[in-house]
């Protein structure tokens, strides 16, 4: 039987991504042995090198698949396939293509306003941000922002300092219904009022805060972030402006999102556009017969199963 038309037969690490097999029973075959595998999986958030160099040097490395997040590639080789944001688009290995994580609070939320957005037209905060402001960038994003120019735009910047101490280093720590409800404070801002939503760099490669603006009808504006999902710009795929800090002034910055928010049309159709790209790639997996909620919210796979099937099938065929 030709590769292209049997089964992938996958082995899996750990349970997250196998949390994504039932949707795809008619492609994939689950093995246990390594010996059966075409590919290994693993899969995490952003796991330390020490935990990668003991699987790089436990399996097969041709055969081993990582899927995860984190802000280091000194581990990534050109032996291996991986789907990952902890790498420019660019690329560090020969198989490498870059996917994006974000909080998995809002594929609850999107399904709890019933996967509604509210006319962008509609909204009166041109621009939104709540997050914490480091040194360097973000700082002077806020001070930009957040001070009178001309033309004046509504903005709504919120310094969310606090955060991370709240939610990793408290004594009572938050439980993840309070972590959720907190996240539900800016969705609900982001789906009802803002129509522009600042999305400076994080830690890592990318922000999580593009896909809970797509996911909320808001247009994210991209701030030295240059990620690239499935080798697709965001201001590519028409649901974004992106900026580099290097080349662009804050006053230049200002002035295109204040063009933007003249631009009825163009809000509309990014509006849109935005929109289709969180419900059918993003949020992908939803569309296939048979899904369900991942009990794991923590797969980086969400919404990208079959095209990283897809993809592993195109490898396998090269």
């Amino acid at each position: 039987m030709a590769i292209n038309s049997r089964k992938l037969k996958l082995g899996f690490l750990n349970s997250i991504s196998a949390e994504w097999v039932h949707l795809h029973k008619d492609n994939i075959e689950q093995v246990s042995r390594v010996d059966d595998a075409d590919y290994i999986i693993y899969e995490s958030n952003g796991d330390p090198v020490p935990v990668i160099m003991k699987i790089l040097d436990t399996f097969p490395r041709k055969k081993l698949v990582f899927i995860l997040s984190g802000d280091q590639s000194i581990h990534i080789n050109d032996e291996c396939i991986w789907f990952t944001n902890a790498m420019q688009p660019s690329g560090l290995a020969a198989y490498q293509t870059q996917i994006f994580v974000t909080n998995p609070a809002i594929f609850k939320y999107y399904e709890k306003i019933g996967r509604g957005i509210t006319q962008i037209r509609k909204r009166h905060i041109d621009i939104y941000f709540k997050g914490t402001i480091w040194t360097g960038m973000r700082e002077a994003m806020y001070d930009y922002f957040t001070k009178s120019h001309t033309p004046q735009m509504i903005c709504l910047i919120e310094k969310n300092n606090d955060y991370w101490g709240w939610r990793l280093n408290g004594h009572n720590k938050p439980t993840h219904t309070e972590i959720e409800n907190a996240a539900y404070e800016s969705y609900n801002i982001m789906s009802n009022d803002a129509r522009l939503c600042l999305c400076p760099k994080g830690n890592g490669n990318s922000s999580m805060r593009i896909v809970e603006a797509l996911a909320c009808g808001a247009i994210p504006i991209l701030i030295d972030d240059f990620s690239a999902p499935f080798g697709i710009s965001w201001e590519n795929a028409g649901v974004a402006l992106s900026f580099d800090t290097r080349i662009h002034t804050w006053k230049y910055i200002y002035t295109e999102c204040y063009k933007l928010i003249q631009d009825d049309e163009r809000l509309k159709i990014m509006q849109k556009n935005g929109n289709d790209y969180f419900k059918d790639i993003v949020y992908g997996d939803s569309n296939i017969p048979g899904f369900k909620m991942y009990n794991d919210l923590n797969t980086v796979a969400f919404g990208f199963s079959k095209l990283i099937i897809e993809r592993l099938r195109k490898i396998l065929l090269t």
